[in-house]
């Protein structure tokens, strides 16, 4: 059986976790809305939708995105090894 040394939550160690999940997801984010809203902005374009579909279709993108790319990027947080510790989810 494993055995787990509980540490004490610090200041610097919520800012590891903060960072972590801050950059992850700005790129990710980023990157996959650039790509996805690029096709979907000239799929809607070429089919003659009005200015104001296409930009709703698109913050309708964007938002589902950031919904997506926060849970994926949580999770890879969650197994990530820091320098001192590493975050886990326990059983009750």
């Amino acid at each position: 059986m494993l055995e787990y040394e509980f540490v004490k939550v610090t200041w610097m160690r919520a800012a590891k976790v903060y960072w972590s999940l801050l950059w992850r997801g700005f790129l990710l984010w980023f990157f996959s809305t650039a790509v996805l809203g690029s096709i979907l902005l000239i799929f809607m374009e070429s089919a003659g939708a009005e200015a104001e579909a296409v930009m709703t279709a698109c913050i309708i993108l964007g938002y589902t995105l950031l919904v997506l790319v926060g849970i994926i990027v949580l999770k890879s947080v969650l197994g990530h090894d820091y320098y001192d510790f590493k975050l886990s989810l326990t059983a009750k």
